[in-house]
Protein backbone atom coordinates (compact mmCIF):
# COMPACT_ATOMS: atom_id res chain seq x y z
CA UNK A 1 0.00 0.00 0.00
CA UNK A 2 2.59 2.40 1.00
CA UNK A 3 4.89 2.06 -2.15
CA UNK A 4 2.16 2.43 -4.32
CA UNK A 5 1.08 5.66 -3.24
CA UNK A 6 4.82 6.66 -3.58
CA UNK A 7 4.79 5.39 -6.82
CA UNK A 8 1.08 7.32 -7.33
CA UNK A 9 2.38 10.81 -6.58
CA UNK A 10 6.08 10.47 -7.67
CA UNK A 11 4.41 9.84 -10.98
CA UNK A 12 1.39 12.20 -10.89
CA UNK A 13 4.11 15.11 -10.02
CA UNK A 14 6.28 14.09 -12.65
CA UNK A 15 3.60 14.29 -15.50
CA UNK A 16 1.99 17.31 -13.91
CA UNK A 17 5.46 19.26 -14.28
CA UNK A 18 6.05 17.85 -17.95
CA UNK A 19 2.52 19.16 -18.97
CA UNK A 20 3.09 22.19 -17.29
CA UNK A 21 6.51 22.91 -19.07
CA UNK A 22 5.20 21.47 -22.49
CA UNK A 23 1.76 23.93 -22.58
CA UNK A 24 3.76 26.74 -21.11
CA UNK A 25 6.76 26.29 -23.76
CA UNK A 26 5.90 28.09 -26.45
CA UNK A 27 3.99 31.27 -24.40
CA UNK A 28 6.92 32.08 -21.91
CA UNK A 29 10.44 33.68 -22.41
CA UNK A 30 13.44 32.15 -21.71
CA UNK A 31 14.37 33.39 -17.79
CA UNK A 32 10.75 32.33 -16.90
CA UNK A 33 10.98 28.76 -18.25
CA UNK A 34 14.34 28.47 -16.08
CA UNK A 35 12.67 29.72 -13.40
CA UNK A 36 10.07 27.21 -13.71
CA UNK A 37 12.16 24.14 -14.53
CA UNK A 38 14.38 25.07 -11.43
CA UNK A 39 11.16 25.61 -9.17
CA UNK A 40 9.74 21.81 -11.01
CA UNK A 41 12.85 20.37 -10.11
CA UNK A 42 13.10 21.33 -6.82
CA UNK A 43 9.56 20.20 -6.50
CA UNK A 44 10.64 16.85 -7.76
CA UNK A 45 14.18 16.76 -5.52
CA UNK A 46 11.69 17.48 -2.36
CA UNK A 47 8.98 14.87 -3.23
CA UNK A 48 11.72 12.32 -3.80
CA UNK A 49 13.47 12.75 -0.62
CA UNK A 50 10.39 12.77 1.75
CA UNK A 51 9.29 8.98 -0.27
CA UNK A 52 12.81 7.80 -0.02
CA UNK A 53 12.55 8.39 3.78
CA UNK A 54 9.26 6.91 4.51
CA UNK A 55 9.69 4.42 2.32
CA UNK A 56 13.18 3.14 3.94
CA UNK A 57 12.18 4.63 7.70
CA UNK A 58 13.87 1.11 9.02
CA UNK A 59 16.90 0.77 6.78
CA UNK A 60 19.00 3.20 8.85
CA UNK A 61 21.99 1.68 8.37
CA UNK A 62 23.03 1.04 4.70
CA UNK A 63 24.21 4.37 2.66
CA UNK A 64 22.49 2.91 -0.50
CA UNK A 65 19.18 1.62 -1.17
CA UNK A 66 17.44 0.50 -4.10
CA UNK A 67 15.52 2.97 -6.17
CA UNK A 68 11.62 3.36 -5.75
CA UNK A 69 11.20 3.32 -9.00
CA UNK A 70 13.35 1.41 -12.03
CA UNK A 71 16.50 0.00 -11.37
CA UNK A 72 19.68 1.01 -9.58
CA UNK A 73 20.39 2.97 -6.45
CA UNK A 74 19.71 5.80 -4.44
CA UNK A 75 20.80 7.66 -1.75
CA UNK A 76 19.31 6.87 1.74
CA UNK A 77 18.13 9.82 3.46
CA UNK A 78 17.98 8.38 7.09
CA UNK A 79 21.36 8.31 7.50
CA UNK A 80 23.90 11.30 8.43
CA UNK A 81 25.92 11.05 5.56
CA UNK A 82 22.45 10.72 3.35
CA UNK A 83 20.44 13.47 4.62
CA UNK A 84 23.73 15.79 4.20
CA UNK A 85 23.75 14.75 -0.18
CA UNK A 86 20.00 15.49 -0.24
CA UNK A 87 20.30 18.44 1.95
CA UNK A 88 23.17 19.85 -0.39
CA UNK A 89 21.30 18.84 -3.57
CA UNK A 90 18.44 20.99 -2.28
CA UNK A 91 20.41 23.66 -1.35
CA UNK A 92 22.59 23.65 -5.28
CA UNK A 93 18.78 23.95 -6.33
CA UNK A 94 17.90 26.87 -4.53
CA UNK A 95 20.92 28.88 -5.48
CA UNK A 96 20.42 28.11 -8.84
CA UNK A 97 17.07 29.24 -8.28
CA UNK A 98 18.79 32.67 -6.82
CA UNK A 99 21.03 33.09 -9.15
CA UNK A 100 18.81 32.97 -12.24
CA UNK A 101 16.16 35.39 -10.72
CA UNK A 102 17.91 37.76 -9.61
CA UNK A 103 20.28 38.27 -12.44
Amino acid sequence: MKKNFINFILTTTTIAVVVLLVTLGDRIKSKQAEVIVLCAILLLVSVLYHAYKQHYSDKRESFFVPKINGIGFSVNPNTFEGKIIWYVVFLVVIIFLLVTIFT
